[in-house]
């Protein structure tokens, strides 16, 4: 149920922004890398649900602005939001503990997910897709917070 109320809190947010494209995007993209790397996990529905919103209202309005940064700039941020995934990830948590076996297990899957962004970010990129790379760049450096937040 949470699930849900969560989906529907971001295709309002969307919406409501005109980014319902970068929405799905993001959703593609963002959940499977969350699943293998962890993260920071709030202690309750509640406090997870408006952190969640927080961040999707943040995502929305960062999808919205100009991205007319240097090619330097966006790859310094995609080079740190990866290297510092990579650092830490992946994360247990009380609801989830990991093993060796499974923390190389999904290492590797984490690094297969963040392959695929990276392709479909140059991909993106030099196709002027922005709406494309700029979510990329937003899920990456969220979830470089998450893990940092978690430690």
């Amino acid at each position: 149920l949470s699930l849900l109320l969560n989906l529907f809190t971001l295709l309002c947010i969307c919406f409501l922004c005109g980014t319902v494209f970068q929405g799905m995007v993001f959703l593609v993209l963002f959940w499977p890398m969350r699943i293998y790397a962890g993260g920071y996990h709030a202690n309750t529905k509640l406090r997870c649900y408006l952190l969640t919103t927080l961040a999707e209202l943040i995502l929305a309005m960062a999808w919205r602005t100009s991205w007319e940064w240097g090619k330097i700039t966006i790859g310094t941020i995609l080079l740190a939001s990866q290297v510092t995934i990579l650092a830490l990830a992946p994360q247990e948590n009380a609801n989830k503990r990991i093993d060796v076996a499974e923390r190389r297990n999904y290492r590797m899957k984490l690094i297969r997910i963040l392959l695929i962004q990276d392709i479909t970010f140059c991909i993106a990129f030099y196709a002027e897709a922005q709406r494309i790379y700029s979510t990329i760049i937003c899920l990456q450096v969220l979830m470089a917070v998450l893990l940092v937040a978690k430690k």
